[in-house]
């Protein structure tokens, strides 16, 4: 695992005084170590990249299905209006030449058919 292979420890760096500044030593930097992490760090990190991805999953779930649903209505929505046409102007046409029976008229002409297939869901 690459996270394993990128581990630095860095020694503590530190300089002498002389005497005449009191002796002893100046600590420019304490020793420590750098990296990406130990394996609880890593497991952690996992723990943590899960519970988003399951989180994220969700949402585009919940999203899928609110859109699913908002589909549905307008599928429903597209089918009134094709029976609100069917019954307002296809109907009236038909009635209206059956009852005006007059060869110069428009009304005469053949049933005029739906143009509208009802089609299937999304």
């Amino acid at each position: 695992m690459l996270s394993e292979n990128l581990q630095f420890s860095f020694p503590k760096i530190a300089v002498p005084l002389p005497g005449f500044l009191g002796g002893g030593e100046f600590t420019l930097i304490d020793a420590f170590s750098a990296g990406v992490g130990d394996e609880s760090t890593r497991a952690a990190a996992r723990t943590r990249i899960n519970t988003n991805n399951a989180n994220s999953a969700g949402r585009i779930t919940a999203r899928n299905n609110e859109l699913a649903s908002l589909m549905d209505a307008q599928q429903d929505r597209i089918n009134q209006l094709n029976n609100a046409f069917q019954n307002q102007v296809v109907n009236a046409v038909n009635d209206a030449r059956v009852t005006n029976n007059v060869d110069t008229t428009v009304m005469n002409a053949p049933a005029m058919p739906s143009t509208v297939e009802a089609s299937g869901p999304f």
